[in-house]
């Protein structure tokens, strides 16, 4: 229910103290605000139901003209399909239920509730009454269309019992669904078939999985005609077994053919249900022709038609889609086989590596189907393969940068500062006494402490900055975007931060340590990165022979 709108309320209460306290109760609402109308008589309720319906009705079960449940019966029948909530003196859990099983949507004990709850039970009622709603439209649809399909479809229950039979199997046998529920449909089967068809649905019904039947079926004019019955295991929304529904085919004039129909059947079975992996016929337009269960799983989608709403093109992360076309043109273009590895985001937002196979796929005539895909999940692979070049860049101790990396990166970002003449500064950091440290209190301390100077620079650092472990106590970091003046701000503000820390040690007083720090800033173009390193180097080597811990600029 919006916020922003009006709710209209039927109020039925002969009682005027006790509709006075519901109104103020409704009044004290900001969200929804509530438009109230009164009724004293069921009578009266019926007659405002009839000529200005509200949106729910809030009914008193004690009334001049009807009390109890028979109060509940008639106001349901009164107000259709609208939401009601039950006002009673009852404060009793199994006359709570009956007023629900009889079409109540809520139900409340006079005198138990605030404003809050009074709004929240509408709220309920009215969201509920139209969850009912919703399923009831829900099932009549599937009967509907059930009725409306020209193959013959049944529903039992886990007990193998018949519960109902669509319009095209009574037309077919020319009974009544009374006749057919149970065991009765059994009375329509060819005798010579009765005893194996009942074994075998026995045999089958108890695995809860996906069979077939095939027997012999009487028509309404007496002539016996095979059925083929495809049946499936009958789930709730909780994915609860709750029996069988099961689609009949009249194959009496296919049976010629039936060989080739099972060979068929068992080669797209062999495909797309025992494949593990993600197989698809795509059409040359790209459109989504089939796909395997396992293909809809790894895409998270619920069914075949849902994954052809979206479209293939739709999972494919945006950076692949150009790849993706034009590997569809080159197998329906050009009739080539190809392969790809771009990367898909599913229907719940994870995103896996894949690899395809894609190949031309051919009608019985020669004439272009579309393209038969193979894909397979290598999302492990990718991700050990960035494990293995996040090593490759990464010192292991301290998580930063290594040498090799830095380098790399440092070049990049040289050449693009003196394109663009943007600014570029460079630090050099060491540890002061660091050897000192590891002599005292061991390489374990020291590596704490490697750690801990890792750390902050991450936290006083931008993410477009790149810090670096050189080697032993040596650090640098590349300042994109940095002049000189700036550079020395960060300078200091990392070894403040740094002398600051405080190493908790296992005995004493915890460690402090302080860092000299030399800054470098580009000047000119006929500057490489080796230089700026050694420029800071200098400037550092004067941070350490001017009494450490402070910044130097070169």
């Amino acid at each position: 229910m919006p916020e922003n709108k009006t709710c209209r309320v039927l109020l039925v209460e002969d009682d005027a103290s006790d509709a006075s306290l519901i109104r103020q109760l409704l009044r004290l609402s900001r969200f929804p605000r509530f438009e109230i109308d009164l009724a004293g008589t069921l009578a009266d309720a019926s007659r405002f139901l009839q000529s200005n319906p509200p949106e729910v009705l809030l009914l008193d079960l004690s009334l001049p003209d009807s009390s109890g449940l028979a109060t509940v019966q008639a106001g349901r029948q009164a107000a259709g399909g609208l939401p009601i909530v039950v006002l009673t003196g009852h404060d009793d859990a199994e006359f709570a239920l009956r007023t629900l099983e009889l079409g109540a949507q809520d139900y409340l004990v006079k005198g138990s509730f605030d404003s809050d709850g009074l709004v929240r039970a509408i709220r309920h009622a009215i969201s509920r009454s139209r969850l009912e709603q919703r399923l009831v439209e829900s099932e009549q649809r599937f009967r509907d269309m059930a009725d409306s399909a020209p193959v013959q479809i049944w529903i039992a229950r886990s007990d193998q019992l018949c519960t109902w039979f669509n319009r095209t199997w009574l037309s077919f046998t020319g009974r009544d669904m009374t006749q057919e529920l149970g065991v009765g449909w059994l009375e329509g089967v060819h005798p010579d078939d009765l005893s194996a068809l009942v074994d075998k649905y026995r045999q089958f019904s108890d695995t809860r999985q996906p069979f077939e039947l095939e027997f012999r079926l009487r028509r309404h004019d007496g002539e016996f005609r095979i059925l083929r019955s495809y049946v499936k295991p009958h789930l709730d929304s909780s994915g609860n077994f709750c029996g069988y529904i099961g689609v009949c085919v009249d194959i009496t004039d296919h049976k010629l053919a039936e060989a080739e129909l099972r060979e068929q059947k068992d080669f797209l079975k062999a495909i797309f249900v025992s494949e593990p992996e993600c197989v698809n016929v795509v059409a040359p337009d790209g459109s989504l022709i089939e796909m395997n269960p396992a293909g809809i799983a790894m895409l998270d989608a619920d069914s075949l038609d849902e994954v052809k709403n979206i479209g293939l093109l739709g999972f494919v992360e945006s950076e692949y889609r150009e790849a993706f076309a034009a590997l569809q043109k080159t197998v329906c273009g050009e009739g080539q086989a190809g392969t790809l590895e771009f990367a898909i985001r599913s229907k719940k937002g994870q995103v896996r590596w894949v690899e395809t196979h894609a190949t031309p796929l051919y009608h019985a005539d020669g004439a272009l189907r579309g393209l038969l895909g193979v894909t397979r999940d290598i999302t492990e692979r990718r991700i050990l393969q960035q494990e293995l070049q996040q090593q490759a860049r990464m010192d292991y101790l301290t998580g930063l940068a290594n040498r090799r990396y830095f380098m790399e990166q440092a070049e990049v970002e040289l050449a693009r500062a003196i394109r663009y003449g943007s600014p570029l500064s460079l630090l050099m950091l060491d540890i002061d006494f660091f050897k000192k440290v590891n002599d005292t209190y061991g390489h374990k301390t020291g590596d704490v402490v490697l750690q801990a100077l890792s750390q902050t620079c991450r936290n006083e650092l931008r993410e477009i900055d790149i810090p670096s472990r050189l080697g032993g106590e040596e650090f640098a970091v590349l300042l994109p975007e940095t002049d000189g003046e700036r550079a020395v701000e960060v300078a200091e503000r990392l070894r403040k931060a740094i002398a600051e820390l405080r190493i908790p040690l296992e005995s004493g007083l915890p460690l402090q340590f302080t860092v000299s720090i030399g800054v470098a800033t580009l000047i000119g173009e006929h500057v490489n990165v080796d230089m700026l390193l050694s420029l800071a180097d200098q400037a550092l080597y004067k941070a350490k022979n001017g009494g450490r811990n402070r910044v130097v600029t070169a």
